[in-house]
């Protein structure tokens, strides 16, 4: 008996993860038709995450707690939800306390591209 060995997804594709352009002011108008079913399909919660190369995209994960000075980010290579730390300072732009992880969208230093932009733009 023979066996074939099928690969679902190389290590870039990104399954549950749809490109977004900023977390921290995205409008529910702007979520995709497709985030909100799958999310509901899975008893899930929609979140907002960098991924590791700082692309931001909606994903559904469950609620996890994430620590003070950490934000929650989307590993591509395995398709969960890890924690990376923050980039800011603790001046409202990281957490200084535990918090759940659709709570991340108030902290800008989570999202190093919005911060850069920000930056720039002023």
């Amino acid at each position: 008996m023979k066996y074939a060995l099928l690969l679902y997804g190389g290590s870039t594709q990104k399954v549950n993860f749809y490109p977004v352009n900023s977390c921290t002011d995205i409008k529910l108008k702007d979520i995709p038709v497709d985030v909100f079913q799958s999310c509901s399909e899975t008893a899930k919660t929609i979140h907002c995450l960098p991924d590791e190369n700082d692309n931001l995209g909606l994903s559904c994960f469950a609620v996890t707690w994430i620590s003070e000075g950490k934000c929650p980010s989307y590993n591509s290579y395995q398709g969960n939800m890890d924690e990376k730390d923050c980039s800011g300072d603790r001046n409202g732009e990281c957490s200084g306390v535990l918090y759940k992880s659709p709570l991340s969208v108030r902290y800008i230093g989570c999202y190093v591209k919005e911060k850069l932009s920000t930056e720039t733009s002023t």
